[in-house]
């Protein structure tokens, strides 16, 4: 068994690309990392998308960056601003991360000699001691609730399967259990189907805002509504928000996806559960500066509070944060990391990331939920293969895609059916809801502790341990 190596018919994530900067704000343009700026096992290819000409620095060294980048020289632009936050935020003084517009400087010198100037500090000074850990200069990545890589584990397909997961045999399962999804908002209309009619409310989109100017269904559209149809099925009795930090396609520049989480989740008590189907590989396998707000109260401020976070779809053992925080001191029982089994629940999807920072498996591949009508064109490189293994983990993954390239297909029950390790997290969310309307009193971390402890071992016939 071995890692396949690259496709070349795999353009998969060129074309995730075009579509991202497509709809990112003036000014702002994605780009990737080359495959070595990520640590991974041999022969690997697993990258992440970044934000050109900007860098996030921690607020306290905003001045010493400043002065850094000034002194360098820029090819051009050699324009240098505070990007972010936007002035006049709310708390923008409390707020840790700032980003940078460096102009046409080269962003890995920029980086480079930012941090050789921090490293010359008094390395006894700390100004923020809870912020320790995280970098204090990195670039910007984005987060994506399809994975690091941009890419989903498959694209939607129109189906008359019945619901997976079918819908719980009690009403009131996760009765009284409060949940955030932070993922793409809901569909307008999502109240049609009976499991989110009442009990789900969030960010909605306008009327056909999931279709594009040429009425095809937006890339990623649908997918908050999918992952909240997934907790619903199998906890009905849960309350669950969706809020839309993932606004650009399912993607976000980390530091507006951590302010957009903060500000969804508000100023008092958190909900019990929160369930985050984003994330990314990041350079140097750092945590994301941009989330150091988010993660950093719910680490030390809300221990009620539990993250339930999908692990990526790379097919890679590389960290995918902020899911890997699962294995890291202080988090190990706030956040839960999950990956995907495969259809038959025999093993880990071939899709799904995984090593020993995550810890739980649940059902990924070919979900069935709440989605959105009109007409779907694909847009990925059709395969007969696995992407990820050659031969094969198993016979039937979903590498093998169900259309070839450009073909458009109506969706007119408003379900689909999809995969990925998004789906497999309000899954493990809906299973702690509903453990906890059975156990009155138990607070959400212990519920996930003691579902996560009871649960079997995963089969992996890579012969990788999992």
């Amino acid at each position: 068994m071995r890692r396949a190596t690259d496709n070349p018919a795999d353009t998969r994530l060129e074309r995730q690309l075009e579509q991202l900067n497509a709809v990112l704000p003036a000014g702002l343009e994605a780009d990737l990392s080359a495959p070595a700026d990520v640590i991974t096992t041999p022969s690997t290819a697993a990258q992440f998308a970044y934000l050109k000409k900007h860098v996030l620095v921690h607020r306290d060294v905003l001045g010493l960056a400043l002065e850094v980048i000034n002194g360098i020289p820029a090819e051009g632009d050699s324009r240098v601003e505070v990007t972010w936050p936007p002035e006049g935020t709310h708390g923008m003084g409390a707020i840790r991360p700032r980003r940078i517009f460096v102009g046409n400087r080269d962003l890995s010198r920029v980086i480079r000699e930012i941090r050789t100037r921090l490293a010359d500090s008094d390395p006894t000074v700390e100004s923020d001691p809870a912020a320790a850990a995280f970098p204090k200069v990195s670039r910007v990545h984005i987060m994506s609730v399809t994975g690091g890589n941009l890419c989903s584990a498959d694209e939607p397909a129109p189906t008359t399967r019945p619901l997976k997961p079918p819908l719980a045999g009690d009403d009131n399962a996760g009765s009284g259990v409060q949940v955030t999804i932070c993922d793409t908002g809901l569909v307008y209309g999502y109240q049609q189907h009976s499991w989110l009619r009442t009990g789900v409310t969030g960010d909605v989109g306008a009327p056909n805002s999931h279709l594009d100017a040429a009425q095809t269904i937006l890339p990623h559209a649908g997918h908050g509504t999918f992952v909240a149809g997934v907790l619903r099925s199998a906890a009905p009795g849960a309350e669950v928000y969706v809020s839309n930090a993932m606004r650009y396609i399912g993607a976000a520049a980390e530091e507006e996806a951590g302010h957009a989480i903060m500000e969804a989740l508000g100023s008092g008590d958190w909900p019990p559960i929160i369930c985050l189907a984003a994330g990314t590989l990041t350079e140097n396998d750092a945590f994301l500066l941009g989330l150091s707000d988010f993660l950093i109260a719910l680490r030390d401020h809300h221990a009620d509070t539990v993250l339930i976070a999908a692990a990526g779809n790379d097919g890679v053992t590389t960290k995918f944060w902020p899911a890997a925080h699962a294995v890291e001191p202080g988090w190990e029982d706030a956040v839960v990391s999950v990956g995907a089994l495969r259809e038959d629940g025999q093993g880990r999807a071939c899709f799904s990331n995984h090593g020993d920072w995550v810890r739980v498996y649940a059902q990924g591949e070919r979900m069935v939920n709440a989605f959105v009508t009109g007409v779907y064109s694909y847009d990925y490189d059709y395969t007969n293969r696995c992407r990820f293994y050659d031969p094969p983990l198993y016979l039937g993954c979903t590498c093998i895609a169900p259309y070839f390239a450009h073909a458009r297909v109506p969706f007119d029950t408003a379900l689909a059916q999809w995969s990925g390790t998004s789906f497999a997290a309000p899954l493990v969310a809906a299973h702690i809801a509903t453990y906890m309307s059975h156990h009155t009193g138990l607070k959400s971390r212990q519920a996930a502790a003691q579902l996560v402890s009871g649960s079997l071992p995963v089969a992996d016939l890579s012969d990788l341990r999992v």
